[in-house]
């Protein structure tokens, strides 16, 4: 009996060793439990961080970045100040003293005659051109020899119709004793004779700096010079009528080009100087 009660006794204990040791590994994660668990957590966090990051993250950075290049480029293209353009266009203004100048020949101009010198006729004073109002004439230098049927000494030009006719009127080149010239009418161009007078040579002058005084010809004579794109002029201008007595313009590649006016007779014409007989 005392070995049964023994041996009963033996069994709960051993049940009750089992019961708790069961009870133990229950309660104590296993390795890959306790390994997997933190990871399913960490996981967790990261995403719950990245939505929270999602929702609270600022607007993307490129709705900044035209705040912060624009700026130096507006400033860059400001366009010059008004005072600038002012200081420019004031010195391009015409003196009191130049201006009475370029005014004189409106003022005291009626009508002109001049010996021409120039390109076209290799720097020789040739032809005399008579000029009055819109009308022009052009007395030619007599050459010889000369063939009478074909020869002419004088071209009339119209500088509003843009016309020019050749007339012959020296009787005694003009007429012999089958021909008299003196009553036919040349055509000829009027591009080839039409040159631009001393008057449109001055009128053309918006600005120059007055250089000085000097004398040409016998004549008082204001110096000026001005610049274009390409060139470089002086003209010489007479103090009493306004109009060049010399031109003299340098271009860039250090060619130059002179007009020369001569032998002027100011304000003797009439329309009949300048203007045929007959039509």
């Amino acid at each position: 009996m005392k070995k049964i009660y023994c041996l009963i006794c033996a069994l709960l204990v051993t049940l009750l060793i089992v019961g708790c040791a069961a009870l133990k590994e229950e309660a104590a994660p296993t390795k890959e439990t306790a390994k997997a668990e933190p990871q399913v957590e960490i996981k967790e966090e990261v995403k719950e961080a990245a939505a929270e990051e999602k929702v609270a993250a600022p607007a993307p950075a490129t709705t900044k970045t035209p705040t912060t290049t624009t700026a130096p480029k507006t400033e860059a293209a400001k366009p010059v100040p008004q005072e600038s353009t002012a200081i420019v266009e004031q010195s391009k203004e015409v003196s009191p003293e130049l201006k009475a100048l370029l005014e004189t020949a409106d003022r005291k101009l009626q009508s002109m005659a001049y010996l021409y010198a120039g390109p076209t006729t290799q720097n020789r004073f040739l032809n005399t051109y008579l000029v009055k109002g819109k009308y022009i004439k052009v007395d030619l230098y007599e050459v010889d020899p000369y063939v009478i049927d074909s020869y002419f000494d004088a071209v009339y030009l119209d500088t509003e119709a843009k016309t020019a006719t050749g007339r012959c009127e020296d009787k005694k080149r003009c007429m012999s004793t089958n021909v008299d010239n003196t009553k036919k009418i040349f055509n000829v161009s009027y591009d080839d004779y039409r040159i631009k007078t001393s008057y449109e040579w001055v009128k053309e002058l918006t600005f120059a700096e007055i250089v000085g005084p000097e004398l040409m010809d016998g004549r008082g004579v204001t110096k000026v010079k001005y610049h274009d794109a390409r060139s470089s002029t002086e003209m010489w201008i007479d103090n009493t009528y306004g109009v060049p007595i010399k031109l003299v313009i340098t271009y860039d590649d250090s060619t130059k080009e002179t007009h020369q006016f001569k032998d002027y007779k100011f304000n003797t014409l009439g329309d009949a100087d300048v203007k045929p007989t007959f039509t």
